[in-house]
């Protein structure tokens, strides 16, 4: 096994390596693995193949898109993705693209990562932020919905799907985003205004589908802070009827940049590690090369008498110091990093530039 084999095997996610025609012309260990595949049995096949049966025309459009105009795509927020393993069943993922050129082909390097316990423990949190809402509601006839609604750490409101105009928000909203309820509750579409720009056309499209069918869901974006600053935030949406029979919207808002920040220093994290690996095996390696260099040349110094030699060998001596001292650098950086845990990583990180 070569080093890249190696490397790509330790992945703690999916790598596969797309060609022109959506064939998969690699795949590393852990593709088998999440997606139920024995050895080898995925080598040649329709990456579409991994895709559930009822996305996969969809699928099929869209990476005709994406080698029309191919670009890196990280992991960002996405409506739910869902791989499809062998037996059948199906999992929520993320995945990231990123197109290669080897020689006159051109292929997508695809990450997949599993985010089943990340989206049930999503869910949960969710669930528990609608469950402390509906023991608020309860608390009206007591005179005390604003006080508890007041301390969750969640904004919860209720809107017009049509104007998009809210009805209610918890004050949460302005310690949040900073801009005064009036705003919420007297200015039509004021949720578009505030929505990035990016993610309003999915957002809207996910509301107007969840409306349509009357169907509770969830969805996370990024919203504009009156200050400038941009939150990702999670929306934890149910549908249900008005007075005359016309749909409302109930929801639970909650601030997801911490968390996205987070897994955003996890990842580095591991890119550091990786690479600590790398420079540390690629030392070892190097570092023997230039013993065996090394100590020819002595052999060599001991028993020649021509002074050009001699002096030819010199250099190719010193040489071998200098090289041997670069060795030396990349095992410490390899030590390094390598021995760096995930607390202080990321103290590391954020540490000022001397």
């Amino acid at each position: 096994m070569n080093l890249v084999e190696a490397l790509l095997d330790s992945a703690a996610d999916a790598v596969i390596l797309v060609d022109e025609s959506g064939r998969l012309a690699l795949v590393n260990r852990r593709t088998e693995e999440i997606f139920g595949y024995g050895p080898g049995a995925l080598f040649g096949s329709d990456v579409e193949q991994l895709v559930p049966e009822r996305f996969r025309g969809e699928h099929a459009l869209h990476r005709g898109d994406y080698a029309a105009r191919p670009r890196k795509r990280g992991m960002a927020a996405r409506p739910a993705l869902f791989g499809l393993r062998e037996d059948g069943s199906e999992f929520p993922v993320e995945v990231s693209l990123s197109p290669i050129a080897v020689e006159v082909e051109d292929f997508v390097i695809t990450v997949i990562r599993d985010v089943s316990d990340e989206r049930a423990a999503e869910c949960e949190h969710l669930e528990l932020g609608r469950e402390r809402v509906a023991h608020a509601a309860v608390e009206i006839r007591r005179g005390r919905l604003a006080s508890i609604l007041g301390d969750l750490d969640a904004i919860v409101w209720e809107a017009d799907p049509e104007r998009h105009r809210f009805s209610f928000v918890s004050k949460r909203a302005r310690e949040l985003l900073g801009y005064p309820l009036s705003a919420w509750l007297e200015e039509d579409d004021f949720w578009r205004r505030i929505v990035e720009p990016e993610d309003l056309a999915l957002a809207e499209l996910l509301f107007r589908e969840a409306v349509g069918s009357a169907s509770d869901h969830d969805h996370e974006y990024r919203v504009r802070a009156v200050d400038g600053r941009l939150l990702w935030v999670r929306d934890r949406v149910r549908v249900t009827a008005g007075e005359g029979g016309e749909p409302r919207l109930r929801g639970v808002t909650v601030d997801m940049t911490a968390h996205r920040a987070l897994e955003e220093d996890i990842v580095r994290a591991q890119k550091l590690d990786a690479a600590g690996q790398l420079a540390g095996g690629v030392a070892r390696d190097f570092g023997e090369l230039l013993a065996v260099i090394a100590g020819k040349t002595d052999l060599l110094l001991g028993r020649s008498r021509d002074d050009v030699s001699l002096a030819q060998l010199r250099e190719i001596s010193q040489a071998a110091m200098r090289a041997s001292e670069l060795v030396a650098q990349l095992q410490a950086f390899g030590r390094g990093a390598s021995s760096l845990g995930d607390g202080a990583y990321l103290e590391a990180l954020h540490a000022p530039v001397a």
